[in-house]
């Protein structure tokens, strides 16, 4: 913003003090925002650091004549002269670029600023993926519109999304096994807020590029010891009130983050959930059935209500990434068994939850009461 001449620097800042690593490009611009900012000094060390590394041609030679205004502020004329042979790759001129304030509105483009700017965007040549433009509002990522689902539930669904932030992109990729697994996320945007802080987010608006990719598989046969004996020791437990409750399949369900050229980054948890839809397998698709989700994590076991009627889905919310298992049965049987008909736990009288008829009584009971206290008065 223009009001807050240090907006950016705090940013890069802050994911330095919170223990991020910054990559190549994060450099560069971590440099340039401390020249910008007057920290001649700490400029030229960052500056130094990023030209020692990998980067790109024109991010090298752009960082030559940064460099070389930071040696010139500083008064080291003979560093200062040692940058100017790196500055002919991108023709980079005191008229192309002014001193100070103005160098960051007349900086050299990166391809995705260019992209971004004419409306194309390379990676919108994959039919599979979906191109959204996006903005920064209060540190999350806004759309105007409807929901963007992401997935590969229906012939129609892309299975990425790239939104195009200021000048980044932050792209959400459902990844399943081929022919195995069948799933999507019903609104990226919360997806993306939930996974990303605001800090990130933020970066992604000064230019940096953010993937996220949830994966799902199958892991029948593959799932580790201790989720098997979660599920199972689980299941045996449902089956106390849900006597048909019958295991289907075992599922994985993991979150990965990667900024710019860094690693994969694992994200077992979020600050709030987020809805996952699964397509239920045609065999084990059969009218009358119920199905829900059992997760296990950190050895603990949660039984996960279907929160859709599409008899081929099963969607539910979730704050953890771990392993689940697809589990179902009769649901007439289980309305017999005389147990709710919202959580199949609890026991019911005429059909209705007793926790309901225990609040309405309670009810009743306050509200006399208050009568009373009132006639009295």
């Amino acid at each position: 913003k223009e009001n807050e001449p240090m907006r950016n620097l705090r940013i890069l800042q802050k994911l330095i003090a919170s223990g991020v690593k910054l990559d190549g490009r994060q450099k560069f611009y971590y440099g340039r925002e401390l020249l910008f900012n007057g920290m001649y000094r700490e400029a030229a060390a960052v500056l130094e650091d990023f030209l020692e590394g990998d980067g790109w041609a024109v991010n090298k030679s752009e960082a030559c004549y940064n460099l070389w205004q930071a040696y010139n502020a500083l008064g080291q004329e003979s560093k200062a002269t040692a940058q100017q042979d790196g500055m002919d790759s991108a023709k980079i001129t005191a008229g192309q670029q002014a001193e100070g304030g103005t160098a960051r509105e007349d900086r050299v483009q990166q391809p995705e600023e260019k992209a971004a700017q004419t409306g194309t965007v390379q990676q919108t040549e994959d039919r599979t993926a979906q191109t959204v433009q996006a903005a920064v509002d209060g540190g999350r990522i806004a759309i105007s519109g409807e929901t963007v689902e992401t997935g590969n539930l229906t012939e129609n669904q892309k299975t990425a999304t790239m939104f195009e932030v200021g000048k980044g992109t932050v792209t959400v990729r459902v990844v399943c096994d081929d022919g195995k697994c069948n799933a999507g996320v019903t609104d990226t945007v919360v997806l993306a807020n939930t996974v990303l802080s605001p800090e990130q987010i933020q970066l992604v608006n000064y230019g940096e590029n953010i993937e996220v990719r949830i994966d799902v598989k199958d892991i029948s046969e593959t799932v580790a010891g201790q989720d098997k004996e979660v599920i199972e020791s689980g299941l045996a437990q449902c089956r106390e009130t849900m006597p048909e409750l019958t295991l289907g399949r075992y599922v994985d369900i993991s979150v990965f983050v990667k900024i710019g050229e860094g690693d994969w980054e694992t994200v077992t948890s979020t600050g709030e959930p987020i809805e996952v839809v699964m397509g239920i397998p045609k065999g084990l698709r059969e009218d009358g059935r119920e199905f829900y989700i059992i997760r296990s994590h950190e050895g603990e076991y949660t039984l996960l209500a279907d929160m859709d009627d599409d008899p081929k889905t099963v969607t539910i919310r979730t704050d953890l990434f771990s392993a689940y298992a697809l589990v179902y049965g009769q649901a007439d049987r289980m309305e017999e068994s005389g147990r709710c008909g919202l959580c199949h736990a609890c026991p019911t009288f005429l059909g209705i939850c007793c926790f309901i008829w225990l609040a309405v009584i309670a009810s009743v009971v306050v509200a006399g009461i208050i009568l009373l206290r009132r006639k009295k008065n």
